[in-house]
Formats: structure tokens, sequence, C-alpha cells
């Protein structure tokens, strides 16, 4: 918010007693910045000016107004309705559901204990960090991972291997893992999306986020996704500061 004080000045003859000169002043407006709301100056100037009033207008743009609390930057969070966190939960439950109803059935797939393609090449080297048995599967080509510079990226693997020292070999424990990180990045899709557009677009991101299929199906593999959205939208809640 702008306070300007607007000063109406008769047209006059003023004698500068320090510079010795003559300044000629035509009427017109004179505007500066004051946090007084109303100046006069004495009639009997030292300058011999005539009396001159001051009138202050306070200036606030559109769309700056300040609330009770003195917040200027009231975003969309500042005021959240009752209902936005039932809702919230209910698609917390609903994404849990899905996930559970899911792995219970991909438990039963013929691919569950012998991944293919990708998922196959990070258990191969998970498990063998873990047990310290490169021997690659039978009739799988050795993918030399110990002899040659990195054909993928590490990071994944790494994650898989520790998930396997600390809940076993088995094959359900990472992709529950990797479900419950599925929720956890519904809700940081939630506070993102709500900090920045509202409740509204907070709980869209979230139900995005805890029901869509390609999702829950990539929770599933044993493959790097979840843990990349993870680590985006951590760094997007980092940027906001």
């Amino acid at each position: 918010m702008k306070t300007v004080v607007a000063v109406e000045i008769s047209p006059f003859f003023v004698q500068d007693t320090l510079q010795g000169q003559r300044v000629l002043g035509k009427s017109g407006i004179l505007a500066m910045k004051s946090t007084n709301s109303e100046i006069d100056t004495p009639r009997n100037s030292p300058l011999g000016m005539p009396s001159c009033h001051a009138h202050v207008k306070n200036i606030e743009p559109e769309g700056t107004a300040h609330d009770h609390l003195g917040s200027r930057d009231s975003g969309p969070t500042k005021r959240t309705s009752p209902r936005v966190w039932p809702l919230l939960v209910l698609l917390v439950l609903a994404g849990l559901a899905l996930r559970i109803w899911y792995l219970s059935e991909r438990v039963h797939a013929p691919d569950f204990t012998a991944p293919m393609l990708d998922p196959h090449l990070n258990d191969y080297w998970a498990r063998a960090m873990v047990t310290g048995d490169w021997t690659p599967p039978e009739f799988a080509a050795d993918p030399q991972i110990r002899s040659t510079p990195y054909g993928r990226p590490p990071g994944y693997p790494h994650v898989l291997a520790a998930v396997y020292r600390l809940f076993g070999l088995g094959y359900t424990a990472p992709r529950a893992v990797q479900m419950a990180l599925g929720i956890v990045n519904a809700l940081l899709a939630f506070f993102l999306a709500r900090a920045l557009f509202g409740n509204g677009t907070g709980l869209f991101a979230a139900a995005f986020m805890a029901l869509y299929w390609g999702f829950i199906y990539s929770e599933g593999e044993l493959n790097a996704p979840v843990y990349l959205v993870f680590l985006a939208l951590v760094f997007a809640h980092a940027l906001r500061g």
C-alpha cells in the first residue's frame, strides 16, 4: 500500500536566500511519499510562500487487501474447509485398498517371482549385492556388472538391495514398500497442489496419485518410477521453502 501526498501550490516568486536566485514556480501538483495523513505549511513561511495544503490519498493495488491478522501473502492454504480432511482420508484409504487388492492378485502372476527385462536386471543386481553371488541366472547372459561401467543408473538396485537386507529376499516386501511410498506420494502431491492452487486442486492431485492405475501398476514392479516421483515431489516442496 502506498500513501501519496498531493500539494497544490499557487503561482509565486520565491527569493531563495541561500542560493541568491529567483525561482519561478507555476501551479501544479507535487507528489511525494509520506506517512502523515495531512500536511499544512504556515501562511508566513520563511521563504515568503503562500500557504499550501496537502491532501493525502491512500492507494492500494487490487488484490493486496490486508486481512485482520496482517498477513499480506494469504495464500490458498490459509483457510481450509473442514470437509477437506475427511475427503483426503477417504482418498488415502481407497488408494491403500486398491494397492492391497492389486498386490493380493499380483502374487499369483507367473512373473511375480521371475521378473523379466528391467525388473529382472534390477533384481539380479540387488540380490548379488546382498548374497555376494554374481552367477547369472540360467539361460540369461552375464550383464558383467562388476567388470564394466554402469549400463543403467545404479540407484534403484541399491535401494532394492537395502529392502532385501531389511525384509529378506522375498518378492512381496519390495512391492509392499513401493506401494506404501505411493500413498506417501499422494499426500505430498496433495500438500504441494493445495499450497499452490487451493484445496480443490490438492484433492484432485491426491486422487490422481492414489487411484490412477498406472501408478499402482508401476509400484508393483521391481522398477524405479515410484522413487523418482517421490524425489521430484520432495524437491518441489524444497524449492517452495
